[in-house]
C-alpha cells in the first residue's frame, strides 16, 4: 500500500475496466450496441450488477447534497408533528383493518354460504388465492430489489 505523499492517505488503485463500464453505463455514457452488450453481462454477473446500482446510488445521493428547498423545510416540519404523524397512521391502521375485516367477512360469509353454488365459491377462491399469490411474487421481487435501489438512501 502506498501513501499520498500530500495527503498521506492510502492511494487507491485505480479503477478497473469493468468499474470504468458500471460507471458509464451508469451515467448513460454508453453507445447502445455497448449498452446492450453490456446489459447482457449484468444479467450474469451480480457483482457488477451491484456495482452499478452503487454508482447509480453515488449519483442520487450526489443530487441531494444542494441546500433544502423551502417545500422540503415545510414537509419535515410537517413530518415531525405529532400530531400529523399520529394521525396518519391511525388513518392507515384503521383503514387497512376495515378492509382487511371486510374482504374477510364478504368473502368467508360467499365461499361458506351453501346456497351460493359450487362454481361460484370455487372460482371465488381461486380468485382470491390468484390475489393472493400476485401479492407475495410482488412483495418477493420488490423486497429483493431493495439492495439495488439507487434512491433507498435519498432523503426528501
Amino acid at each position: 500500500m502506498m501513501l499520498d505523499p500530500d495527503n498521506r492517505h492510502p492511494e487507491e488503485p485505480p479503477p478497473g475496466e469493468d468499474e470504468l463500464m458500471a460507471m458509464a453505463f451508469a451515467d448513460g455514457e454508453l453507445g447502445a450496441e455497448e449498452a446492450a452488450a453490456f446489459a447482457t453481462r449484468l444479467k450474469s454477473d451480480p457483482a457488477l450488477l451491484r456495482l452499478v446500482a452503487e454508482h447509480r446510488a453515488l449519483d442520487a445521493l450526489a443530487r441531494q447534497v444542494g441546500h433544502p428547498e423551502p417545500a422540503e423545510i415545510d414537509w419535515a416540519r410537517l413530518k415531525a408533528d405529532p400530531t400529523h404523524r399520529g394521525s396518519t397512521v391511525a388513518g392507515w391502521v384503521l383503514l387497512t383493518a376495515s378492509a382487511l375485516i371486510g374482504a374477510a367477512v364478504a368473502s368467508g360469509s360467499f365461499l361458506l354460504d351453501d346456497s351460493v353454488p359450487f362454481p361460484a365459491r370455487a372460482l371465488a377462491g381461486a380468485g382470491v388465492l390468484g390475489l393472493a399469490l400476485l401479492f407475495s411474487a410482488v412483495l418477493r421481487r420488490r423486497l429483493r430489489a431493495i439492495p439495488l435501489d439507487p434512491y433507498r438512501h435519498v432523503q426528501r
